[in-house]
């Protein structure tokens, strides 16, 4: 996660805050494209691990 909060320019720690509360559409679009995923394919996989 550092890696990609690194080359995204998202602050650090930002994506594991993303447990707690919802993240911002276009941080969460940003890391899908880097991914090279869907924004949905995440939410399905925060679901399933819940």
């Amino acid at each position: 996660m550092y890696q990609i909060e690194h080359d995204l320019q998202l602050s650090n720690g930002m994506i594991s805050k993303w447990n707690k509360s919802m993240p911002r559409a276009d941080a969460l679009q940003d890391v899908a494209d880097y991914l090279g995923v869907t924004t949905q394919y995440l939410f399905s996989l925060a679901r399933k691990e819940k």
